[in-house]
């Protein structure tokens, strides 16, 4: 089993490229489908989890903006 990572302190942002991230997702998937940690722990895991998906998600659409203004496609099309 991977170690359990301490989360960031309360406030603090991670420092994590898109792709730690999803490692941390997946670490996290993993921990989560093992009966060995106590309630609480699986919810500060849970809302850690959370806090990454959106983190992540924001960078996708940050991504897809770029790519979208790049290809010239700024303007909606009708």
């Amino acid at each position: 089993m991977t170690e359990l990572q301490t989360p960031p302190a309360e406030g603090e942002e991670p420092k994590l490229t898109f792709e730690q991230a999803l490692t941390r997702l997946e670490e996290i998937t993993h921990t989560l489908e093992s009966p060995s940690f106590s309630l609480e722990e699986m919810l500060k895991l849970y809302d850690e989890a959370s806090k990454l998906i959106a983190r992540c998600t924001s960078q996708l659409n940050d991504a897809n903006e770029k790519i979208t203004v790049l290809r010239g496609e700024s303007e909606p099309q009708a």
